[in-house]
């Protein structure tokens, strides 16, 4: 990424302060919205902006990613995780409940909700799925109703992948899908995320093999 833009002393004797990197332009006028790491990087926290994450590699959900504005209400609040590889949801000690020690099959969660919240548009060039989605408990957090491993994967915005990676099983390991598509993916997408720019017409014909002739078929439709 090179070396960061000045922060102008802003964040001065913080031991992570190498690692920081300004997004506004306040302290980055050249900043438009688009945040390029290398290798492999972890999300987690909360947004508010609008932003696009890419990298080559996988993009690890460490934690959950919440804009600050809930999605859909505000479009001035919107994420984009753009990933040559995959995006997965991780399995450690804040998203999976952790087995007491001599607990038998008491587990402990140290995630500060029952779900996990993603308020992102994900675009996975391979797969969006959960670590090890087939292991660990199978009822020790709440989604709605029901029980579950890992309780709710409550993602708002959208889904783009090149193969259906999987995040749970029937048997109750791994996450619930609770999935809801936010609006503004469509109208205001994140900043330069790869859409097509436009609607794309289509026509459904419905056919009768018994009676189907492709020459009648094509002398009708071609210069329709």
């Amino acid at each position: 990424m090179g070396s960061p833009p000045s922060s102008n002393g802003a964040w001065e004797g913080r031991p992570d302060k190498d690692y920081l990197w300004p997004i506004g332009r306040e302290w980055n006028p050249a900043w438009e919205g688009v945040i390029h790491v290398s290798g492999r990087v972890a999300v987690s926290g909360v947004l508010n902006g609008r932003v696009t994450l890419a990298s080559p590699e996988n993009i690890i959900v460490a934690d959950d990613i919440r804009t600050a504005i809930d999605p859909g209400v505000d479009c001035g609040n919107i994420l984009g995780l753009f990933s040559g590889d995959s995006i997965i949801v991780s399995d450690n000690t804040i998203n999976t409940p952790q087995q007491v020690p001599g607990g038998g099959a008491n587990y402990r969660t140290y995630d500060l909700t029952p779900e996990e919240d993603i308020h992102a548009v994900v675009l996975a060039l391979q797969i969006f799925g959960a670590e090890r989605y087939n292991s660990g408990p199978k009822d020790a957090e709440d989604c709605s109703t029901s029980n579950a491993g890992r309780g709710c994967l409550a993602l708002k915005g959208g889904i783009i992948q090149k193969t259906r990676g999987a995040v749970g099983l029937t048997g109750g390991e791994g996450y619930i899908k609770r999935y809801e598509f936010n609006a503004c993916a469509a109208s205001e997408p994140p900043p330069y995320f790869p859409t097509t720019g436009k609607f794309a017409r289509n026509r459904i014909f419905e056919l009768d093999p018994r009676n189907f002739d492709v020459v009648t078929w094509f002398a009708t439709n071609q210069n329709n």
